[in-house]
């Protein structure tokens, strides 16, 4: 197996570094993102690259793309958190090649990589092989060995992202409550009906209420809310006493993730917006106009 570069935060570091180290693969390069600096002695990688930054879903995957030109590696694997999966996605577009996600292991075959992934509810395993000159796979994090100590004397510098250099603050952005969304008696969810400019005003109303910010998947998937905070399956699955859809349309991935909130509150200005069937109030008109009322009382 030729040069394995690994993809991941500093959280599963240990874990994926380890599951690569025992396929075989030989030199194993990673790249890690952290908003902090993070010591790095003794790994199951040959040489690690480490990504400061305070804001991975702003990252320039150029930064990445550079390491991987220098480096030439033929596979990449990565873990499936949505924070990686987000910046994998990107940089496939980069490379120009495909991506095998949520799979539970891989394999050489016959000179090539395979993919396993459980298919049909698990009841069957599908083989999956791609193409593409370099090949990129996400482990689902249940196949991850929580193993925390290393074997080898890791060569890593850090790299200061390009984004960093060529954005300026500009204005400051009204933090939101920190406390976890599955654990918020308030919350408020964005949807893809909600103009990006607006979020200011609903992260406001969100702050005197003492509501948390959620986001539903296209929101998150667009770089504009953070995935710890995305609602539905594919994220976070919620029960608060109060929930406020703004600009959802209601589609089954989202509702699932909502559907045992004690009170549902919809704005959305489409009349016929499937989550209206779900909530408890619908309310029908412009969110600004709704919220600035809601502001006022």
């Amino acid at each position: 197996m030729n040069k394995t570069l690994i993809i991941t935060s500093k959280e599963n570091f240990n874990e994926i570094s380890f599951f690569v180290h025992q396929k075989g693969a030989k030199p194993i390069i990673a790249v890690i993102f952290s908003s902090n600096n993070i010591d790095i002695e003794k790994t199951f990688v040959d040489k690690a690259y480490l990504l400061i930054s305070d804001n991975i879903l702003d990252l320039d995957v150029n930064s990445i793309k550079k390491i991987i030109d220098f480096e030439k590696p033929s596979l990449i694997i990565s873990d499936s958190t949505l924070l990686t999966k987000f910046v994998i996605a990107k940089l496939s577009i980069k490379l120009g090649c495909g991506v095998l996600t949520d799979c539970f292991d891989y394999k050489q075959e016959d000179k090539d990589i395979i993919a396993l992934k459980y298919a049909y509810g698990s009841e069957a395993v599908a083989k999956l092989r791609l193409r593409s000159k370099i090949k990129i796979i996400t482990l689902s994090k249940n196949k991850l060995d929580n193993r925390i100590s290393g074997e080898k004397n890791t060569e890593y510098q850090y790299i200061t992202p390009e984004y960093m250099n060529l954005i300026k603050k500009t204005y400051q952005e009204l933090k939101q409550s920190k406390l976890p969304i599955d654990k918020a008696n308030k919350v408020i969810g964005i949807g893809r009906g909600v103009d990006p400019q607006d979020f200011e005003i609903i992260k406001e109303f969100a702050h005197k209420i003492n509501a948390t910010i959620g986001y539903t998947r296209p929101v998150v998937c667009d770089g504009l809310g953070d995935c710890d905070f995305q609602i539905g399956i594919t994220g976070k699955i919620i029960s608060p006493k109060l929930y406020i859809a703004i600009g959802i349309s209601g589609k089954e991935h989202h509702i699932k993730g909502v559907e045992n909130a004690k009170t549902i509150i919809s704005i959305n200005k489409d009349p016929n917006a499937p989550i209206k069937e779900y909530s408890d109030y619908f309310i029908c008109a412009d969110y600004k106009k709704v919220i600035e009322i809601l502001k006022d009382n």
